[in-house]
This record gives C-alpha cells, structure tokens and sequence, in this order.
C-alpha cells in the first residue's frame, strides 16, 4: 500500500501524515465489510490534501468496480465537468478497491432538503444528471468485458425474486398477499426485461443512480460526479433514467410539490433524449423500469427492521400503475388491473 500509496501522490513531495476515517467498520471472524477515507497531508505542502477511499468485502470483488471506474477514467470521466471517481489500485487477496473521492462533499438529496434552493436552481442539476448519463450511455460496449454480469438482467440481480420472496414471507406472516402479489409484478417485469435485452442495444449503465449518489459542484459551476459504481454493467440504459426519476420523486414526495417533482423529472427526460414525443418502445421501457425500481424500493421497506408497510402498499400500486401504463399490459389478466393512461411517462405523480 506504501508503494503504491507514493506512487500516486509522490508529487505532492512527502508524506507528513494519513488520518484514517472509518465510515464502515464490520470485521468478523469470517468476514468483514470496510470503508476507509485516508486523508494525506504532505511535509512541504501542509495545505494540500489528497483523499482516498478504500471498499473492501470479503463476500464480494470490487474487481468490477475497479475495472469500470478504470474504464470511464480512460474514456472522458477522470476531467472535465462529467465526473467519476478516478480508481487507484485493487488488491486481489484483500478484494479492496483504492480510488480518488470526487472533491465537493454536497450530493443532490443534500442540496434540494436542506438548502431548499430555487425550482431553476434544482433544474440546472437535473439537466447536469441527465447529460452525465447520456455521455455514459454513449460510451462504446465494442470489446469490454462487463464489469457486472449478474446486474445485467433482471432475473439474475441480486438480491434476486426468490430471496426477496423469502425473505416477505418469514417477515410478514399475516400478510400472505404481499408474496402473490411481488410475485406477479416480478414475473411481468423478468418477461418483459427479457425479451427487451435481445432485441436493443446495450449500454454501460451506472446501475444505482439516485440523488444521494449526485456530487453538485465537485470541480466548479456547472460540473457534477457520480459516486457508487458497485451495480455497474452492460444493459438497457433506461434502467438509469428509471431509477434516477422514480427515486428522486420518492425522495423529494415531502420536499416538492408533486408539480414540482413531474415537472422536474420531465426536464430530466428531455436533457436527455432532446425531445418530448418518444416513440411506444421508449415508453414501455420507461414504464417498465420505473416499475422495477419501485417494487425494489416497496421490498426494501417490507423487509427492513422497522418496516413500513403504508409505504410499501404505496410503491406497489405505483409498480402496477407503471405496467398498466404499457402497450401490451402484462398484468392485464391479473384482476383489478385493467389498462390506464399510456401516454404519462409518470401516471401515479400528482395524484
């Protein structure tokens, strides 16, 4: 790690300290999870400071991590105002990813919740956010070896259908419909999905982009980062959009109006397709990812500790607004879902 550590920052002259900041410290006796800050301070330059982050997991290879910030480093995300995270080594024995922190320390969530800055203002990072994907989006597949092949599809993410199944029927006893319901909505979503990734051309997708994952400002006005590329693959890069709006407008529900909030997520759709009228294929799979994330987000609060069913019912009956909003329903011979509004991208909003 010294080695390695002089390496990068030898420049810099030499080191006078690293402060060590835990931000996840589980060690078991077989296993651990760990996430270090190492804040470096140097003998000649007490002012500048270099930061480095590790993520280890015994369990799972930040290998793909690494090879996917490696790549996005090589390809346009190391300068200019569309930022990643720049990767410094792996450590194979330790399965411990090294990586420079994008600067700023202020994500999206952050800014909109506690500064309650103007509607224009949140705007201009939404248009930001939608313009980072799309450069994302754009990036050559051609001979990359996907970073995560599990992620890639939705019968194979994890946690998958049959553990989260599992998981709601130990943890709600009582309510025996959760499980036949996710079931449904799960296996409209995998069928969809599948046939979908056959026919479309795949993108590197960022896998979990939400506000709390949205750096503002890291290098000046108008730039922005995005953190957290453990769910980074090769797939349909409408998961991105989806997860981005359908978790910002969960997010922002006690912070904006619900104008607000569809406006917002429709400037976010026009940032990145330049258009307002999107063809039927589009939609279906706007709808269909936003309805993903939705029930992902429903099982997370239904199986949480302190779980939260009120929210949980609510995310489900969004998860079905979505799929009824498609052409073909693919829940229409599930009762008491008939056809809805097709053409808003965002049916449940407002409402």
């Amino acid at each position: 790690f010294a080695k390695k550590l002089h390496k990068e920052v030898g420049k810099f002259g030499l080191i006078a300290d690293i402060k060590i900041f835990p931000y996840k410290h589980v060690i078991e006796k077989k296993y651990y999870h760990v996430v270090n800050r190492y804040v470096v301070t140097f003998v000649k330059n007490h002012a500048h400071t270099v930061n480095i982050f590790c993520n280890a997991n015994s369990r799972e290879s930040r290998k793909g991590t690494y090879d996917a910030l490696s790549y996005l480093s090589r390809h346009g995300f190391q300068y200019g105002k569309f930022r990643a995270p720049v990767p410094i080594f792996y450590h194979s024995r330790l399965k411990a990813m090294f990586y420079h922190e994008i600067a700023g320390n202020t994500n999206l969530y952050e800014y909109i919740t506690q500064k309650h800055p103007p509607f224009n203002a949140i705007k201009k990072h939404i248009i930001l956010t939608a313009k980072w994907l799309k450069k994302l989006h754009k990036l050559s597949t051609k001979n990359v070896k996907n970073f995560n092949p599990r992620q890639s599809s939705i019968i194979s993410v994890v946690p998958g259908k049959k553990f989260m199944l599992k998981k709601i029927e130990e943890k709600h006893p009582d309510y025996p419909e959760f499980k036949g319901k996710i079931k449904s909505l799960y296996d409209a979503i995998i069928a969809f999905d599948r046939k979908n990734l056959k026919k479309i051309k795949k993108s590197i997708i960022h896998g979990d982009c939400h506000p709390e994952n949205v750096i503002i400002h890291p290098y000046g006005k108008g730039s922005i980062g995005i953190i957290d590329y453990t769910d980074c693959c090769i797939a349909d890069g409408m998961r991105d959009l989806c997860n981005f709006i359908q978790q910002f407008s969960t997010m922002m529900r006690d912070h904006l109006t619900p104008e607000h909030i569809q406006k917002l997520n429709h400037i976010f759709l026009y940032a990145y397709f330049g258009k307002k009228h999107l063809a039927r294929d589009i939609k279906n799979r706007l709808f269909c990812y936003q309805a993903w994330t939705a029930l992902r987000s429903a099982m997370y609060f239904l199986t949480i500790r302190d779980y939260d069913i009120k929210r949980a019912r609510r995310l489900m009956r969004e998860t079905r607004e979505y799929l009824k909003s498609m052409e073909p329903n693919p829940i229409a011979h599930i009762p008491n879902n008939h056809n809805h509004d097709t053409n808003n991208i965002f049916p449940h909003h407002g409402q």
